[in-house]
């Protein structure tokens, strides 16, 4: 007797078993023809399991349209935040996409997900398809990358009391506006709430701007190679001395390179005179003046003296020794020297005091 019962209990057990999954199967066929939503199915945060394809589009512009018309995508970057407004940038939530990405994109890929649901009671969570005016968005991210920018530092290289000192150099940045739309892209359609970060060391984002001139161009830069001062006694020249003793302050000179273009290491007056838009089209006593200081101060710099080119200037001056008394004149007659040391140098040309001084700065030997 007791063997019979058992035998009816686990005939019973079977087909509860059997019922249960003929059910489950009948509901999952039912649910793939209605096209619904298997259960635990979530669009972000919200619920749209057991839903049909209307009545799941229903509740999903239901929580998103309040974000859209009133929300904003919040950018956070290094020293500040900026907020764009969804309507700003036409964004719009394609709701068929979004169903489309729910079923899948594979065949079948619906089916598993309805048995998984039913079955397993596994959540599936997708986002919603986002969709933007890029053409808008580039134009604000045009606005922000103005609020983003920084312009780089050059290290920087000075004398205090007759000695070198140096401050690092500091690197730009600048939005890279192609890659700010793809992650702007990204963010929004992973979550519409959460802020859209540009970190500081993110260079997908952030492109860096070197500066042109960094501590390392500046190595070996550490000694006062030669001085050279020159009385600045006639108040006339005062104003060219100051132009052409600014046009070549802080000019680095680098060594010079035989299989390097011509002008490799190689140094021009009227090249940095014109950049400050000094007037080279007649003889000029303050920029003859510096060159013949600068003239001076190179002698006794450890540059070889056939490297200088240079032109005598035959009126005599008060100034300097007629040794090294030079002229510039027009664009023809200029001052050039060659850096024919192993490192680079630095000239230093300052007015002070009526007095005109050039430094030769480097690295001794």
């Amino acid at each position: 007797m007791k063997i019979v019962r058992k035998k009816n209990f686990l005939i019973s057990l079977i087909l509860l078993q059997i019922i249960l999954a003929v059910t489950a199967g009948m509901m999952v066929l039912s649910a793939a023809k209605g096209g619904k939503a298997s259960p635990n199915t979530y669009v972000n945060s919200v619920n749209i399991g057991n839903l049909d394809n209307s009545a799941a589009i229903q509740k999903i512009e239901n929580y998103y349209s309040g974000i859209l018309k009133n929300g904003v995508i919040n950018i956070i970057y290094e020293g500040g935040q900026y907020k764009l407004k969804y309507t700003d940038i036409d964004t719009v939530i394609d709701y068929n996409a979004t169903m489309n990405l729910m079923r899948g994109t594979k065949p079948g890929d619906s089916f598993i997900s309805l048995v998984n649901g039913y079955f397993f009671s596994r959540d599936k969570k997708i986002s919603p398809v986002v969709k933007i005016n890029e053409t808008k968005l580039r134009r604000k991210l045009d606005q922000l990358s103005e609020k983003i920018k920084q312009d780089p530092v050059n290290a920087n290289i000075y004398l205090k009391d007759g000695k070198v000192v140096k401050s690092p150099d500091i690197r730009g940045r600048k939005l890279n506006i192609d890659n700010a739309v793809e992650r702007i892209k990204q963010d929004v359609n992973m979550n519409l709430e959460a802020p859209v970060v540009f970190a500081a060391g993110d260079s997908f984002v952030l492109s860096g701007i070197m500066p042109e001139i960094t501590l390392k161009d500046l190595d070996g830069i550490n000694d006062v190679l030669s001085s050279y001062s020159t009385d600045i006694n006639n108040t006339d020249n005062e104003d060219s001395i100051k132009l052409a003793a600014y046009a070549i302050n802080k000019v680095l000179v680098c060594p010079a390179d035989p299989a390097a273009q011509k002008e490799a290491g190689v140094f021009s007056f009227n090249k940095y005179l014109k950049l400050e838009n000094g007037i080279q089209e007649k003889n000029n006593d303050g920029y003859n003046q510096v060159v013949s200081t600068l003239y001076a101060a190179l002698t006794t710099s450890g540059i070889t003296p056939d490297a200088i080119k240079r032109t005598e200037n035959s009126n005599h001056t008060d100034f300097i020794s007629q040794a090294y008394n030079s002229i510039v004149l027009g664009s023809k007659t200029d001052f050039r020297f060659t850096n024919t040391l192993k490192n680079a140098v630095i000239i230093f040309a300052e007015v002070k005091d009526n007095k005109l001084t050039i430094n030769i700065v480097g690295k001794k030997k």
